[in-house]
């Protein structure tokens, strides 16, 4: 069966959806950027569970566990201007993982995250109930995302000795990034936020998610290492738009704990 030329733009359309097609814009950036160590598609057993890593990414001692994540949706994030921005990165040392904080002011850093449609004319898209539709398929979720490709650093950290490195999770994605400032002055009595300094188009920024993961646990158990890592469940995920991938990695790999 042939596509006929008048179906040829909605068949484009609907194989775009697909995050393959991503993943080979990603590869093909990574390649033609001068880095010590790229691989693609890294298939791991962990607890019994396949995990996929779409790209890994290593140059000295830092480690980047990428996910590629297409969508449809504008990612908007969120932070009160009076908190300060924060990197809480893994780090093992000596058989033993932790999370070290520090500040920065490399990154744009926040803690709160919404999905956006757009309508084709650049203005919101409304709800027969007044408010911005977003989304509600998890495939589009942020969270997700993020949860995924800490579980694939949790594994790629399990699967392999990674003495003295930082490792780093990162999700590249087609999305528009926006980030919000506002003033906790700014926020009711309901605990609701009446306005915002402003919103801005960025190209990455970094999500300090509060999520804990297992593999401090695990090694524990195995080794009999203190799991460090658990005392301290805020983890940074970088997050970049897939056209300012390489310019964002370049300043990933300036930082040092």
């Amino acid at each position: 069966m042939i596509i006929q030329p008048e179906d040829k733009e909605i068949f484009l359309k609907t194989l775009n959806k697909k995050g393959f097609l991503l993943e080979d814009k990603v590869w093909k950036i990574l390649e033609g950027a001068d880095f010590q160590n790229i691989e693609r598609n890294i298939t791991l057993n962990h607890n019994d569970e396949r995990v996929e890593i779409d790209f890994l990414l290593i140059n000295g001692r830092h480690h980047l566990v990428g996910e590629c994540k297409r969508t449809d949706y504008s990612w908007f994030f969120a932070k009160a201007s009076e908190r300060s921005n924060t990197l809480n990165l893994i780090h093992q040392s000596q058989n033993k993982f932790q999370v070290k904080t520090r500040g920065t002011s490399d990154f744009k850093t926040a803690w709160t995250d919404l999905e956006v449609l757009f309508k084709d004319d650049g203005r919101l898209e409304i709800t027969q109930q007044g408010f911005v539709k977003t989304s509600k398929n998890s495939e589009e979720n942020i969270h997700k995302a993020i949860k995924q490709v800490l579980k694939e650093t949790e594994a790629y950290i399990y699967s392999r000795g990674l003495p003295n490195s930082i490792i780093i999770p990162i999700i590249v994605t087609n999305a528009d990034l926006y980030y919000i400032d506002y003033s906790k002055g700014d926020i009711d009595s309901k605990g609701d936020l009446t306005n915002y300094d402003e919103i801005k188009k960025i190209k990455g920024l970094v999500y300090n998610f509060p999520e804990i993961i297992k593999y401090g646990v695990y090694k524990s158990l195995i080794q009999g290492i203190s799991p460090g890592i658990l005392k301290h469940n805020v983890k940074s995920v970088f997050i970049v738009n897939v056209e300012h991938l390489k310019e964002f990695i370049d300043l990933i790999l300036e930082q040092d704990i």
